[in-house]
């Protein structure tokens, strides 16, 4: 079979949107956020950076350069020299450190998570590009998990490397203290910091979590409409099961926000 070689130009519009999706999802569905379902979503419209051939790698990375220029307003340096190392340079990071992503998630993280970066700068800097997708990284491995303990048998993505819990700590801390962002910790990191005893709380402590959680849960689908309003009062109506989940998983992040504040002494966070 020959391999197909993607141009840059046809980079932009070969994303597959109507590729089949697994039927575990449509379980998931039920007990994430819309958020959540649709980063679970993404992972299965494309082919993963670390299964293109090498001129495919390098033809989507050249045309993620243009559009992540778009949507920073960095500027593409015009000497040829300059602009060819740029992209060599950006299709190696690609490869090596987000090989098991695909062209939509990476876009996706930018789109989503790149508005928390307050100044991206005039020219192109790939440290940066760090920042929006190390947060997508750590949801879609806590999604994933997820996915592992659905009841039906299914072919997931591409594996994503084991965890390195204590360098995982530093780098969800670091973010959520620049973003005040909750929905950004993995569930996985409480179960770590409770299994380490670094996390224990009372029950007292756990009611109070659950109370303001469900408060938070009612207020943000409030702030999405009334479509988000009637999908929650539906759960908790006719899933319990998958609503008590879904805010066990947000009472978790809670936990560690939390934590966190407490750690670094920070009022009216």
């Amino acid at each position: 079979m020959q391999v197909q070689t993607v141009s840059i130009a046809q980079a932009g519009g070969l994303t597959n949107t109507r590729r089949a999706l697994p039927g575990h999802l449509l379980i998931l569905q039920k007990t994430l956020t819309p958020e959540e379902y649709r980063i679970c979503e993404l992972q299965y419209r494309d082919v993963p950076f670390g299964r293109m051939t090498q001129e495919n790698i390098i033809s989507h990375s050249k045309a993620l350069i243009i559009k992540i220029s778009i949507i920073t307003g960095w500027t593409i340096p015009d000497d040829l020299d300059v602009k060819r190392i740029l992209f060599d340079q950006f299709a190696k990071k690609i490869f090596e450190t987000y090989a098991s992503l695909n062209v939509q998630e990476v876009e996706y993280a930018i789109r989503n998570n790149g508005t928390q970066i307050k100044d991206w700068g005039k020219s192109i800097n790939l440290s940066l590009i760090d920042e929006a997708l190390q947060p997508y990284l750590i949801k879609r491995s806590e999604i994933r998990k997820l996915e592992e303990s659905s009841d039906q048998p299914k072919c997931l993505a591409a594996p994503i490397e084991p965890v390195n819990y204590p360098e995982l700590f530093e780098t969800v801390r670091n973010i959520f203290l620049k973003t005040g962002l909750v929905g950004l910790i993995p569930t996985p990191l409480y179960d770590f910091l409770d299994s380490t005893k670094e996390l224990e709380l009372t029950m007292e402590e756990k009611t109070a979590i659950r109370v303001h959680v469900e408060k938070r849960l009612v207020h943000e689908a409030e702030q999405e409409g009334l479509k988000a309003v009637k999908e929650l009062r539906q759960l908790k109506k006719d899933d319990h099961r998958g609503y008590e989940l879904r805010v066990r998983n947000e009472c978790k992040k809670q936990a560690v926000a939390n934590y966190f504040i407490k750690q670094n002494n920070i009022d009216n966070f």
